[in-house]
């Protein structure tokens, strides 16, 4: 919901249209394949528009270049992202690297999170405003005039977006 947010409020959004051959985007707004190869490639082709990434167990996947990122790093309660994932994928969720598969808890969120920041602390190339995902739904014109600070949307009409019958758990 965050990227249709955006993008009502003015920003210009770069995400995969659902398809039969992307099914899996499930109306997420991440890019498709080719879209995060150029991103990789060419970071600046993406400047001054909103791309959805995930920090993946604590590694900002953002490519270097000599601008600088602003990104908006969403917190939720990792109770929420246990029942959003399997609600999603029909399993339980795990991290797994080639030597060990560890199950998803509050504490490994802790740790992705604070290295998450952690890692783009070193960078210096990231600006983070950090949001609680809860706070968005239950104030977003409060949240949305925050983000306005930042970047270039009308909060009003990004705020006018959220639909708190539409989060599948945990925020309300």
């Amino acid at each position: 919901m965050m990227m249709q947010c955006m993008e009502a409020g003015g920003m210009t959004c770069v995400y995969a249209d659902v398809t039969e051959e992307m099914p899996d985007t499930r109306g997420l707004h991440e890019l498709s394949q080719e879209q995060r190869r150029e991103f990789y490639a060419n970071p600046a082709s993406f400047s001054g528009k909103c791309v959805k990434r995930l920090c993946t167990y604590g590694y900002v996947q953002l490519p270097r270049w000599e601008g600088k990122y602003k990104v908006i790093l969403m917190l939720r309660d990792p109770q929420e992202i246990l029942e959003s994932y399997e609600k999603l994928h029909g399993k339980s969720m795990f991290y797994e690297s080639e030597t060990e598969t560890v199950p998803f808890t509050p504490a490994l969120y802790d740790h992705i999170i604070r290295s998450t920041l952690d890692d783009a602390g070193k960078r210096g190339d990231i600006d983070f405003l950090i949001l609680q995902g809860k706070a968005i739904i239950q104030e977003p014109l409060k949240r949305f005039q925050t983000i306005a600070e930042y970047w270039p949307i009308d909060p009003e009409k990004a705020a006018a977006i959220v639909d708190p019958e539409r989060v599948t758990c945990g925020a309300t």
